[in-house]
């Protein structure tokens, strides 16, 4: 009996031993399992600072670009905004430059103006044209400086001493065209050539449309001859008062007196001479 005693005791004890194997398992699996729950939650939360590092360098790096291109924007627009500085100071040069010109430009087209309606109001005084007659003889003039390399102030004189000389106000134009191309091609004067002209004009009876011809022959004598057109004019104004009465014509007048200038008789003397 003591024996069964002892053999229920051991198993008492086998059994007591079993059931704090078993509680102290199941306490090691419970350790175990929250050991891995933890180990699952650290590893989550490195997997989420990772991904958080990754969002973070890739955000930096987005944001480096876009402050690199914004900055390369800025530098673009501080260097246009400098290009057109410049170019808003070249425009106000330039402009500071056009308009002097233009300031310049109408301040001399006045002073022309001016200059050019004191030289006509002599020519309006001596030739007596007035209204319509006066414009037209203006710009007729004004036109004779496009074509002879005369200023208009000698244009003008030459009206003016053709209005004295007595030029009827319908030849003044003719007259003055053909006094300004003498003047421009020989070694007259416009005093001498007008005056020689108006002369004959009036002694020899020729009339403005003749002119051009007479100053043609004056310029081939002289041409023709060893005698410069100013000696032959100097004596054919001696001689045009006694052509007409001696039936010469104002060509034959230039002829004789070419020939009197070239064997050397003064002008004083050619009257007096061909009157002998």
């Amino acid at each position: 009996r003591s024996k069964i005693i002892a053999q229920n005791a051991a198993l008492a004890t086998y059994s007591s031993n079993i059931a704090a194997a078993v509680t102290a398992e199941r306490n090691m699996v419970a350790q175990a399992m929250q050991t891995n729950r933890i180990f699952n939650a650290r590893q989550s939360i490195f997997n989420q600072t990772a991904k958080a590092q990754i969002s973070y360098a890739a955000s930096a790096s987005r944001a480096g670009l876009a402050y690199g291109a914004s900055q390369t924007q800025i530098d673009d627009a501080n260097a246009s905004l400098i290009t057109q500085r410049y170019a808003l100071y070249d425009v106000a040069r330039s402009w500071a430059v056009v308009s002097g010109v233009l300031i310049a430009a109408g301040g001399y087209a006045a002073k022309v103006a001016i200059q050019y309606e004191s030289a006509f109001a002599q020519v309006r005084r001596t030739t007596g044209v007035t209204g319509a007659a006066a414009s037209s003889l203006k710009a007729e003039l004004i036109s004779l400086t496009t074509d002879i390399p005369t200023s208009f102030a000698d244009i003008a004189g030459i009206a003016k001493l053709g209005g004295q000389l007595g030029i009827a106000s319908s030849g003044i134009d003719n007259f003055t065209a053909v006094v300004a191309k003498l003047t421009a091609t020989t070694d007259l004067s416009s005093e001498a050539a007008g005056t020689a002209l108006g002369r004959f004009q009036a002694l020899l009876n020729v009339p403005s449309s003749q002119f051009e011809n007479l100053a043609s022959s004056i310029l081939k004598v002289g041409i023709n001859s060893v005698a410069t057109e100013t000696q032959i004019v100097a004596i054919a104004t001696q001689l045009s008062s006694m052509g007409s009465f001696a039936g010469l014509t104002a060509d034959q007048v230039i002829g004789l007196s070419g020939a009197l200038a070239s064997v050397g008789v003064q002008p004083e003397l050619a009257r007096g001479t061909i009157t002998r």
